[in-house]
């Protein structure tokens, strides 16, 4: 997947995601890997990032990166959806920044009894 990269937004993520499944299981645990080892280089090298998005990643820290990190390569290896929630920058104030990881299990097909499981990550300026 070297030099592959994808818009940084819902529809991004998701084209990522289905690319990701389709390739053989080496390719889906090396990915997998990478997320693990460096976060920032795998967001940089596969999403479209402007330099400020680059360094609200860098601000986070690397307790906040390791945990992001985490939950993406536990949700590839279930298989799992992710699905990425952004709000834009505000104009004027200090634009402080936070991120949240949320699983969220959702009745399947109308089913009271089977559940999907679905990783939503938000970033957030306010």
């Amino acid at each position: 997947m070297k030099n592959l990269q994808f818009s940084f937004d819902g529809p991004g993520v998701h084209g990522w995601q289905n690319y990701l499944y389709a390739q053989d299981t080496i390719v889906i645990e090396d990915e997998r890997i990478f997320i693990q080892t460096n976060l920032l280089d795998w967001l940089s090298e596969r999403f479209k990032l402007t330099a400020p998005q680059l360094q609200y990643a860098v601000d986070l820290g690397s307790t906040a990166q390791d945990y992001f990190a985490s939950q993406i390569a536990e949700a590839i290896t279930l298989r799992t959806p992710i699905v990425l929630e952004r709000e834009e920058a505000q104009e004027g104030g200090g634009n402080s920044k936070t991120g949240s990881v949320t699983q969220v299990f959702m009745p399947m097909g109308g089913s009271p009894v089977i559940y999907g499981r679905q990783l939503i990550i938000k970033f957030n300026y306010s």
